[in-house]
């Protein structure tokens, strides 16, 4: 009985277990250039090791909130290039052939020298010494996020998956139809690897590092790749402050902006999946809001954002209040009135109802009108003011006079009349 207890316990408990094994963390390959122009200097520090310190500092701090992997270019194998788009002229130096070696990569394909994993940051910073005597090492930025594209680790569909691009120069290293290895049309092999990325469900956050990237191309590659910087515009300047990739010209800048990303990554979002693998789903998530009526904030509820509370605007009512969010209260509200003598329409004022133009009792007074509005015209009066009238009698001697009607409605003396006499 006792062992029927306790597997109908563990029964119970089984869903929850299984719904915590489908939290996966992200995954993120760094695709890091390791071109010889990496070894310039930036406040009197190397950019390689700037680098390789703002990963270190980065897997510090988050290196459990995803898992990491590194990707190295040119790959320091130096077995040549491997890229699909036409020949590429692997270890050409000029015109001529030349052997690629791991201290002469020149345009060897980028490789993955750690896998996407947990707890990775030894590994990275191992992978991330320079070399001492490397040399011809070139720019093949294209032909190593193709390669990316192809790399098993970014294609598990139980996670998400993001390649973050750090790069410090232009596409060097060409098809070579000319022989040159610095081709401009290559440039658009970039964005174009980025896109395909983004196909397969990888997004690409785009770093340039330094006063000598190629900010245009960069600009195209963070719009293709689906995660451009907060801010971005993308027919604003390539090289102003709304461009879409990140621009890091010093050691703090590119600290900043890897955390930055990271965060991006790792942090909740309002997705319908528990991203930061805790058991909850889209917690604690609001975002500023607006409608006509104003600012607010909105919640998300199952992947949706939902119930901005700025306001919406509704059909203006007479409160005092803009109800429609038009930048007018109370405008162009009237409704029909009525007094005791009729109908008539009125208008709201700063909320409220005024000026009815029905008619209002006033005093009677002997015009032919219902001037009291109490159903009977001219009560009280003998006459209109101004009528005139005979008066007296026109027998014999007699004749007859005439009456005016007076302002007050009674008929005045009679006038002209001669009267009889005695």
């Amino acid at each position: 009985m006792r062992a029927f207890l306790l597997a109908l316990t563990a029964l119970f408990l089984m869903p929850s277990w299984a719904a915590a094994q489908q939290c996966e963390f992200p995954g993120i390959l760094v695709v890091l250039d390791r071109s010889l122009s990496m070894r310039s200097t930036i406040g009197g520090e190397r950019k390689w090791d700037i680098a390789r310190g703002a990963l270190d500092n980065i897997l510090a701090t988050h290196g459990d909130a995803a898992n990491f992997g590194l990707m190295i270019y040119p790959g320091p194998s130096g077995s040549g290039a491997n890229g699909v788009v036409g020949p590429v002229g692997a270890c050409r130096a000029e015109l001529a052939e030349a052997a690629c070696t791991p201290l002469a990569p020149r345009c060897t394909t980028g490789e993955v020298v750690v896998d996407i994993a947990r707890n990775t940051r030894q590994a990275i910073l191992d992978a991330t010494v320079w070399p001492d005597g490397l040399t011809n090492s070139y720019t093949p930025t294209w032909q190593s996020l193709e390669a990316a594209n192809g790399y098993a680790g970014l294609r598990r569909n139980d996670r998400r998956n993001f390649v973050v691009l750090i790069t410090d120069g232009w596409q060097c290293c060409g098809v070579y139809n000319n022989g040159s290895a610095c081709e401009p049309e290559d440039r658009a092999l970039i964005p174009q690897k980025v896109s395909q990325l983004a196909a397969n469900g990888i997004r690409t956050f785009v770093v340039g590092f330094g006063g000598s990237v190629d900010f245009q191309t960069l600009h195209r590659a963070a719009v293709a790749g689906q995660v451009p910087r907060a801010g971005c515009d993308p027919d604003a300047a390539p090289d102003g402050p709304n461009r879409c990739y990140y621009q890091a010209d010093n050691n703090a800048a590119l600290r900043a902006m890897l955390d930055d990303i990271v965060r991006r990554i790792a942090d909740e979002q309002c997705d319908g999946q528990d991203n930061d693998c805790d058991g909850s789903v889209d917690e604690d998530l609001v975002r500023a809001c607006e409608s006509n009526c104003g600012e607010g904030e909105e919640r998300c509820l199952n992947g949706a954002w939902l119930d901005c509370d700025a306001g919406r605007a509704v059909a203006e009512v007479c409160d005092g209040v803009d109800n429609d969010c038009d930048g007018d209260v109370d405008e162009n509200l009237t409704r029909a009135c009525e007094t005791e003598c009729g109908r008539g329409v009125e208008t709201c004022r700063a909320g409220r109802w005024a000026g009815c133009d029905a008619r209002v009792p006033e005093p009677e007074v002997c015009d032919g009108i219902d001037n009291n509005c109490d159903g009977t015209a001219d009560e009280g009066c003998e006459c209109r003011p101004g009528e005139r009238r005979d008066c007296g009698d026109n027998m014999g001697r007699c004749q007859p006079g005439s009456q005016v009607c007076q302002p007050d409605g009674q008929w005045g003396e009679c006038e002209g009349a001669v009267a009889p006499t005695a």
